[in-house]
């Protein structure tokens, strides 16, 4: 936690930490509420852990659901909701975050050019068997976007070694799906990645980047880490980062979000909350807890949930 510096480098309105899905909405909104933002990225690239991601955004009763004719509702919403939160969920939270994203989504695809669009036969994870779950419709991805558009960020924006290249969810499952790789049409996969079509994580951020930087000139800093909040009399109201090892006091008249991934390269953060001796991420090295390390150190609350869930996406790793 810093104190005032006697002098600010830079004054804006709103600070986002870190370049994902969540840092970089965070500085449109901004922006398209009259105010003056700044992206901070501690990585050279942006675009965060969600652009390493397959790019589904998860919302039962979207916009695009509607529009397709496809039946859902609140009330089915929130019985799966209950089941997934498994004992842990506040319903005055969920409440809050299904409320945002019903109004971020339509809002992101009308004002950011985002072209959302639902996955056609994809059920939900524990369809049929758990209460509210829906067969189709609640995945979201994008559609392919043409990293030219980019311009100067092109090569700043990360790509991604864990998602496939060149392909979205609609050519991954009229080939069948993972189980059928071998079947899959790899030339047109070759003549979309030549032409630097973007789906999947990859593709989702290179929208929200050219929405934020190149549309709206939003700065972005990359190799910027942000190191501790600047607290004055109990209210953060800045943040101290650093360039090239200097210090780079930024002022944030509005506030700081701090969205800045998970823990996953930081071995003591991961055994703490993780329980386990061993850790590894096939995630970028920055991502290194900033979120629990920079709230925490200014008092704010942390949450813990059960991780006995995450073996069921990626399994455990036993030593020897």
């Amino acid at each position: 936690m810093a104190m005032k510096p006697e002098k600010w480098d830079l004054e804006v309105d709103f600070i986002s930490i870190g370049s994902g899905l969540a840092g970089m909405t965070g500085a449109i909104m901004t922006h398209d509420l009259g105010k003056r933002a700044v992206i901070l990225e501690k990585a050279p690239k942006l675009g965060g852990v969600s652009a390493y991601s397959g790019g589904e955004v998860w919302l039962p009763n979207n916009h695009k659901m509607k529009e397709a004719g496809l039946s859902d509702s609140d009330e089915e919403a929130m019985k799966y909701y209950e089941f997934l939160s498994n004992g842990y969920g506040d319903r005055a939270m969920l409440d809050r975050m299904y409320e945002a994203a019903h109004k971020a989504l339509p809002y992101l695809e009308k004002s950011a050019g985002v072209k959302w669009r639902y996955l056609h036969d994809f059920p939900d994870y524990y369809y049929p068997h758990a209460p509210g779950t829906a067969a189709q419709g609640r995945y979201l991805e994008v559609a392919f976007f043409k990293g030219s558009e980019l311009g100067e960020w092109q090569d700043k924006v990360y790509q991604s070694p864990i998602s496939f290249v060149g392909i979205t969810h609609e050519e991954l499952f009229k080939w069948g799906g993972f189980s059928k790789v071998l079947q899959w049409d790899f030339n047109e996969i070759a003549e979309n990645a030549e032409k630097d079509l973007r789906g999947l994580g990859p593709g989702m951020m290179a929208y929200f980047v050219k929405a934020a930087v190149i549309d709206r000139g939003i700065p972005a800093y990359l190799e910027t880490p942000a190191c501790e909040l600047v607290v004055e009399d109990g209210i953060v109201i800045g943040v101290r980062a650093e360039i090239d090892g200097q210090d780079f006091y930024i002022r944030a008249l509005n506030g700081v979000l701090i969205a800045a991934g998970g823990y996953d390269h930081d071995e003591v953060q991961a055994r703490y909350w993780e329980d386990m001796p061993e850790w590894k991420s096939q995630v970028q090295p920055s991502v290194t807890g900033d979120n629990i390390m920079l709230g925490g150190d200014v008092g704010a609350a942390l949450a813990g949930v059960s991780p006995a869930n995450l073996a069921c996406f990626m399994g455990y790793h036993i030593p020897g």
